[in-house]
């Protein structure tokens, strides 16, 4: 039950971080072109 609360806990920053880089990663070739 402990495994289950903690590997629930880590996606969620986890993919706030993967949806900001892949934002950043997005937005610049945008801004460049």
């Amino acid at each position: 039950r402990s495994e289950k609360k903690l590997k629930k806990r880590v996606p969620f920053w986890l993919t706030v971080v993967i949806v900001s880089v892949f934002g950043a990663v997005m937005a610049l070739p945008l801004m460049q072109l």
